[in-house]
């Protein structure tokens, strides 16, 4: 078997799960793996795989074909330039999110040693990225599964970073006073509607922890609302905080933060052109 064959196997049999784009992702993040660069793939298409790569192969297709995301299976995935271990218990972080760690970076990356808050954190994509591109600033985060906080602790430690983790539900708004103050707030809280999991791929639903993804449709801005209560009581006035939204629910998700006593409140697009980010300030 050649790295070529490997290329045309994985198309045809994941041709009915990912689109070709996504495939050819997948697989060249499959040869980096085994000891391919880019450039190898390209230079050296017909060169042959040992028998060690071969048996990896045969296990890694195997499972991508059962739906299990390629991140799951070789155990990291990239954010921001830095590498996280992911596993079942924490979300594969999406890149779109690279956009919401660039904001806070480019507007605060000035500001005399800022402190941050990163609630529902998960593996710790965020705080980690904050936290190695700002060298002044320190940062804390938390989320509600000790699952999850360990793999965010894991991943603090591999890339050099020093983050205070909590166990904290963001949803027991007592508990919010328990909390430091600080100087911005942000958080990438579960905003997927329950009617909108028909619209996802097979691999998200099957292998993703719902916890971080999904809300009722009676009620799909809880978070937000426990997250305007959590800024009230951290954020000074004239604090900044950032979030991550639902697409179809920008509007109201800026209600939400007004109503609880918010100045400006702006809506951002992502890399489709989507509204995904909100920045407002607390009065």
């Amino acid at each position: 078997m050649t790295i070529q064959n490997v290329k045309i196997e994985f198309q045809s049999k994941l041709t009915n799960i990912y689109t070709t784009k996504e495939i050819q992702s997948i697989c060249f993040l499959f040869l980096e793996h085994i000891g391919f660069s880019k450039t190898d793939c390209i230079i050296t298409p017909h060169h042959k795989l040992s028998a060690e790569q071969i048996t990896i192969y045969t296990n890694v297709i195997s499972r991508l074909q059962r739906n299990e995301p390629i991140q799951y299976i070789l155990g990291h995935a990239d954010f921001y330039g830095l590498q996280f271990a992911v596993n079942p218990s924490v979300l594969i972080p999406r890149q779109e999110t690279n956009l919401l760690v660039q904001m806070i970076i480019s507007e605060h990356q000035q500001k005399p040693s800022p402190r941050i808050l990163d609630a529902c954190t998960g593996g710790g994509c965020i705080a980690i990225s904050i936290a190695k591109n700002m060298e002044n600033a320190s940062v804390s985060a938390f989320d509600i599964s000790k699952k999850a906080l360990e793999t965010a602790y894991i991943n603090a430690q591999n890339n050099n970073t020093s983050i205070s983790f909590y166990e904290l539900d963001i949803l027991d708004t007592q508990a919010h006073s328990k909390l430091d103050t600080y100087d911005i707030l942000v958080s990438n809280p579960p905003y997927v509607r329950q009617c909108e999991k028909q619209n996802m791929h097979a691999n998200v639903l099957a292998f993703e922890p719902e916890i971080a993804l999904f809300v009722e449709d009676s009620n799909p801005l809880i978070f937000y609302e426990a997250l305007a209560h959590l800024g009230q009581k951290v954020l000074p006035s004239g604090g900044d905080l950032y979030c991550e939204i639902n697409e179809e629910l920008g509007t109201k998700t800026c209600a939400v933060f007004k109503n609880a006593g918010y100045d400006v409140c702006s809506i951002h697009k992502d890399l489709h052109g989507k509204n995904r980010f909100i920045h407002t300030i607390k009065k």
